[in-house]
């Protein structure tokens, strides 16, 4: 009988695995080496387009590439989810070109969700530090200090790439300032200077950026000679210059210089344009994003949910399968459940006051738990008064199903003494547990004895 039992469990759970194996068959691997394939190719077109400024084709191309690749993360393999979560930055990158920066924090946000499945410590330090940024700008600065918490243990100066530590130390800037700590955010904003310096590293953006701090901080009467740096990089397509061209205006303007205040006022004027052309590119990206993310949720949810009906399809499956056998381990233990009873018959019988108890139960009709109560008490006088006094937190009935129990009456042989429903001797035994903090109910008498 083993010998028929193990070979009907070994063909059973064979047939399980290949029910399970046939879901991923080889066409469906070859769709997704072709999908990834087609993604790679997307991702290297937008980063072109990114160098050309093209920020509107660039972040179409990344969306493409989530579209072919995002599915449910615990069915992607490293390359997908690494691919993904490079274009999810790239398109932060450019949501922060253009100024949509709640849409740049929900990119690097799912950015991070997936750098999280994978060991990719450069980029996942970008992505925190950038997170921070994108806080910082919204002035949510518990958040952005958690963050760049978080970034601190990637930070380095002896790599090559040193992006990440210049962004940290400008939003440790950026919060000195918030905080309205002028002396610590301008300490900062020099020392990378200095240490671009120490390096031969161009500064000009920096001591630009130093002269806009200063503007707005009780040191704006030297932030000049830092603003004029701006000349030495102008770039009127730039539009973040427009607004240093502006407080160049006003600097100009309260020394009464006419020649000087107008030119950087027309400075400012010419790129307008750039400044309205980036608003409008905000506005398009954030919608190009708000629908991908739409489609991306309905997507992941329709997944979910067929996920969930093959899970429920295999789920069926298995208790099908177990079934089949526990009818085939019936046969097989039916024997050995015998044998047990025969030796608590045995027992039982050897004890001559436990075999006068089961007397009573099988012969008496009426008041069958008092004769057993008296019986008990006379073979061991104020023992189950002890039992009393030692859990008053135990009820009548619970204290005698634990009488019962020391007999070792079974559940249903309980319900017919006590006049109770079965079930509700398993609910008064799950309470005597909870109550005594023992699962052997059956013993716990043997201590007043």
């Amino acid at each position: 009988m083993k010998k028929h039992l193990g070979t009907i469990s070994v063909i059973i759970f064979i047939s399980f695995f290949m029910f399970i194996s046939h879901s991923c068959n080889d066409t469906q691997k070859q769709e997704c080496a072709e999908a990834y394939l087609k993604a790679d190719s997307c991702y290297k077109e937008g980063g072109k387009l990114i160098d050309k400024n093209s920020f509107v084709e660039a972040f179409q191309k990344f969306i493409e590439v989530v579209e072919l690749l995002e599915i449910l993360p615990e069915d992607m393999n490293d390359d997908e989810i690494s691919l993904v979560s490079k274009s999810y930055y790239q398109m932060s990158h450019i949501a922060k070109n253009v100024l949509a920066n709640s849409a740049e924090i929900d990119m690097l946000k799912r950015a991070l969700f997936y750098q999280d499945m994978i060991d990719d410590s450069n980029l996942y330090a970008r992505v925190i530090v950038n997170l921070a940024s994108a806080y910082t700008t919204f002035e949510l600065n518990d958040t952005a200090q958690y963050y760049i918490n978080l970034a601190s243990h990637y930070i380095d100066t002896i790599s090559d790439d040193l992006d990440n530590y210049y962004m940290f130390q400008i939003i440790l800037s950026d919060l000195y300032y918030q905080k309205k700590q002028y002396d610590s955010c301008l300490y900062v904003e020099h020392q990378v200077i200095k240490f671009k310096d120490r390096r031969g590293l161009d500064t000009k953006l920096d001591s630009v950026r130093l002269g806009v701090i200063m503007f707005h901080s009780p040191y704006y009467l030297k932030a000049k000679p830092y603003l004029l740096k701006i000349l030495e990089v102008l770039d009127v397509n730039n539009a973040n210059f427009a607004p240093i061209m502006t407080l160049l205006a006003k600097i100009y303007e309260r020394e009464n210089n006419a020649d000087s205040t107008a030119m950087f006022q027309k400075y400012a004027y010419s790129m307008a344009d750039v400044e309205r052309d980036r608003y409008n590119n905000s506005m398009l990206i954030s919608n190009l994003y708000e629908n991908i993310k739409a489609k991306r949720d309905n997507k992941l949810s329709a997944l979910r949910e067929h996920k969930s009906v093959q899970k429920r399809n295999i789920k069926i499956f298995v208790i099908a399968l177990l079934v089949i056998t526990v009818v085939t381990l019936a046969i097989v233990t039916i024997s050995k459940k015998s044998n047990k009873e025969i030796n608590k018959h045995k027992t039982i019988v050897g004890n001559t006051l436990q075999q006068h108890i089961h007397t009573i139960y099988r012969n008496q009709k009426n008041y069958v738990y008092h004769s057993i109560l008296k019986e008990f008490s006379a073979v061991y006088p104020d023992a189950y008064e002890k039992f009393k006094n030692a859990h008053p937190e135990l009820t009548e009935t619970e204290q005698a199903i634990c009488l019962l129990s020391f007999f070792s009456f079974r559940r249903k042989e309980i319900s017919i003494i006590l006049n109770i429903q079965e079930n509700t001797v398993s609910k008064y035994r799950n309470s005597i547990v909870k109550k005594i903090g023992t699962t052997e109910i059956e013993d716990i008498m043997k201590d007043y004895l």
